[in-house]
């Protein structure tokens, strides 16, 4: 925890390093932060700030926009959240995150099942082709592996090459199944959504 000299007292900050390929897991870590009175105020590839505030003061949400963050086809649409008292506390490529004072009441962002529907769509698309790449880096990584292993004078890189080729395969593992379970979610929205038509 670091404190610093702020206008009209000392300001509380905390960093915290996570990484969540889960945007709802996320979105309750923050709101039980903001619960205990630790308000998000950027994110950084993994590295979040907090600030301490009155505990309970915000509501987290994430989304994932149809079009890159700096896109201008998203501004009617983030200013229309602006006009609603919605705030944008961090977007980076195409994630945004919003808070919104609880006092408010309750913060959804998709109040309809299209909505959610079109936003598991988003991110079953977003995240199925960065899946595969990172296969094919496996692959890519597994036949340097045979390559350094068949004593072609390559023996040095094998370390290397093995720990790329691990972590390549558990990214690769989390991004699919990431994609997967919001393919699943979106799916078994549909299906309800044709039941209750």
């Amino acid at each position: 925890m670091i404190r610093r000299l702020k206008k009209g007292g000392i300001e509380l900050v905390k960093r915290v390093f996570r990484f969540y390929f889960n945007y709802e897991k996320e979105e309750i870590w923050l709101n039980d932060m903001a619960q205990q009175g630790w308000m998000m105020k950027s994110f950084f590839l993994g590295l979040y700030r907090f600030t301490l505030e009155m505990p309970g003061e915000y509501i987290y949400r994430i989304e994932m926009l149809p079009h890159l963050v700096r896109n201008p086809k998203n501004q009617p649409y983030l200013q229309f959240l602006q006009d609603m008292g919605i705030e944008v506390i961090s977007a980076w490529f195409v994630w945004v995150t919003y808070r919104r004072k609880a006092s408010f009441g309750p913060f959804d962002i998709y109040s309809d099942i299209d909505s959610r529907i079109a936003h598991y769509s988003r991110i079953s698309r977003f995240l199925f082709p960065l899946g595969l790449i990172e296969l094919l880096i496996a692959v890519f990584q597994g036949y340097s592996l045979f390559i350094a292993l068949s004593g072609n004078g390559y023996e040095k890189q094998v370390l290397p090459t093995v720990f790329i080729l691990l972590a390549a395969l558990c990214l690769a593992f989390v991004i699919l199944s990431t994609a997967w379970r919001s393919r699943k979610k979106s799916l078994r929205l549909t299906k309800e959504k044709q039941i209750l038509e």
